[in-house]
C-alpha cells in the first residue's frame, strides 16, 4: 500500500511488572485550535484475547479483574519541524476494531507526523504491539474532524510480524460517529498522507 509504507515486525512485549492500561475517555467538542483525528485499526487475524487471559493467570503477575476484555489504542505523533522530541504515545478514545478518535492541537505548520499506533492487549500497559504509520498530512485550514481510514495490518506469526498493511475508505461511517458525537454541523475531513520528508544535510 503507497499510504502505509512497508510494516515492518511489531513487537510484542512483556514484562513480569504489567498493569492495567485504559483507553482515554470520550473526546470532547475541539476548540478552534484543536482537531479530532477519526480512523480504525484492524489486525488480522485478531490477538488471541482466551491465550492472553490464561498467559496472565499462568504468570500471576496481572489479575484477572484488570484485564480487559479488549485491546486499548494509542498513537504516537509529532508537529512538523519538532522531530528532535522522541515521538510519545498517546491514548485514543477507542478499542481495536472500533472507529475510534483522539483530540490533538493543531500546530503552527499544521502538518502531522504520524510514526506508529500501539495496541495494548488486552489493557496491559506491557503487553503492546506498535503498527507502523510512518506518514504526514497537513490540516486544512478551518477543519476539525480529519480521518485517517481504516488501517488495517496483516500478521503472520504469534509474534505480531507484520507482513502487509492496508489502508481501507469508510468515510461515511466515520462521518455518521462524528455527526451523531458532535452534531449536524461537524465536517470530517479525509487525511491526505505522504511520505515523511527527510530535511536535506545543508
Amino acid at each position: 500500500m503507497k499510504s502505509i509504507r512497508a510494516a515492518c515486525a511489531g513487537l510484542l512485549a512483556v514484562f513480569f511488572s504489567a498493569a492495567p492500561c485504559f483507553a482515554a475517555d470520550q473526546v470532547a467538542r475541539p476548540s478552534a485550535r484543536e482537531v479530532v483525528i477519526v480512523m480504525r485499526v484492524h489486525l488480522d487475524p485478531p490477538p488471541d484475547s482466551q491465550y492472553l487471559a490464561k498467559l496472565a493467570e499462568m504468570e500471576k503477575f496481572v489479575g484477572k479483574k484488570n484485564l480487559g476484555t479488549d485491546h486499548a489504542l494509542a498513537l504516537s505523533y509529532l508537529p512538523k519541524n519538532q522531530t528532535f522530541f522522541l515521538p510519545a504515545g498517546y491514548p485514543i478514545s477507542g478499542h481495536l476494531g472500533e472507529m475510534a478518535m483522539i483530540k490533538v492541537d493543531i500546530p503552527s505548520a499544521r502538518t502531522l507526523i504520524l510514526h506508529w499506533i500501539r495496541v495494548y492487549l488486552m489493557h496491559v500497559d506491557k503487553w503492546f504491539v506498535d503498527l507502523p504509520i510512518e506518514q504526514e498530512f497537513e490540516i486544512p485550514a478551518g477543519a476539525q474532524y480529519i480521518y485517517l481510514g481504516t488501517l488495517r495490518y496483516h500478521r503472520v506469526d504469534e509474534f505480531f510480524t507484520i507482513d502487509k498493511a492496508t489502508r481501507i475508505d469508510e468515510f461515511d461511517a466515520a462521518q455518521e460517529i462524528v455527526r451523531k458525537q458532535f452534531g449536524d454541523t461537524a465536517r470530517l475531513y479525509r487525511a491526505s498522507f505522504r511520505d515523511i520528508e527527510v530535511p536535506k544535510k545543508k
